[in-house]
C-alpha cells in the first residue's frame, strides 16, 4: 500500500481562482502501519485575494493575524510537495478533496510542482461516505456523528483526524470484512 496524505484547509472563500487558503492541516498515515506518522498545521497568508467575511467568520479565523503571521502560499507549496516526497505520499484524502486540491494548485508556481496533484490518487471520504452508509446527507458533521467521531466543524486538524477515523471505520474496516468473504 501507500501513504495517505489527509488534508484539510480553511479558505477566504469558495472560488480558489479569486479566494485563498489561510489555514491548512495534514496528517500522514501508512497504510501499512495503519498509524499516523506525520502531522502539522499551518497558518497561511493568502497574499492580495478576496475576503469573504462571512467564510472568515465560519473559519473563525483573524485575516489580520494570518496577514501576518503566515507562511506564504508559495512557502506552502513547497512545504506539501516536500510532504508527499519525504514521506512517499501516493494518496491525498479529505472531506470534499477536490476542493482544497484547487486551492493548492494555485500555491504550487513551480514548473515541478504544477501537475503534483495529478500524480496522487485521491480519496473523497464524502463519496465513501455515500457508498457506506445511509443518510439524509452527508456533511462531515453527520458522518461523524453517525460514526460516533469527536469532531469541531471548521477546524483544520479536527476536520483531518475525523477524515482519519471515517476512513479507518469505512475503509479498513470494510475491507477486513471482505478478506473473510
Amino acid at each position: 500500500m501507500a501513504n495517505i496524505m489527509f488534508l484539510d484547509t480553511e479558505t477566504t472563500g469558495l472560488n480558489s481562482k479569486l479566494n485563498g487558503i489561510v489555514k491548512i492541516a495534514y496528517i500522514i498515515y501508512d497504510t501499512d502501519l495503519r498509524s499516523v506518522i506525520g502531522r502539522g498545521e499551518e497558518l497561511v497568508n493568502p497574499g492580495k485575494v478576496l475576503i469573504d467575511e462571512k467564510a472568515m467568520q465560519i473559519n473563525k479565523i483573524d485575516i489580520n493575524f494570518a496577514k501576518s503571521e503566515g507562511i506564504s502560499a508559495e512557502l506552502l507549496g513547497q512545504t506539501i510537495w516536500d510532504l508527499v516526497y519525504e514521506y512517499d505520499v501516493k494518496r491525498v484524502a479529505g472531506w470534499n478533496i477536490n476542493f482544497d486540491i484547487e486551492f493548492i494548485k494555485e500555491c504550487m508556481k513551480k514548473e515541478d510542482q504544477i501537475h503534483l496533484h495529478k500524480k496522487l490518487r485521491k480519496i473523497d471520504l464524502r463519496i465513501l461516505g455515500y457508498l457506506c452508509l445511509d443518510l439524509d446527507y452527508y456533511s462531515l458533521e453527520n458522518v461523524a456523528k453517525e460514526l460516533e467521531i469527536e469532531y469541531i466543524p471548521h477546524n483544520c486538524m479536527s476536520d483531518v483526524s475525523a477524515c482519519v477515523k471515517i476512513y479507518k471505520v469505512l475503509w479498513e474496516n470494510k475491507n477486513k470484512e471482505s478478506d473473510k468473504i
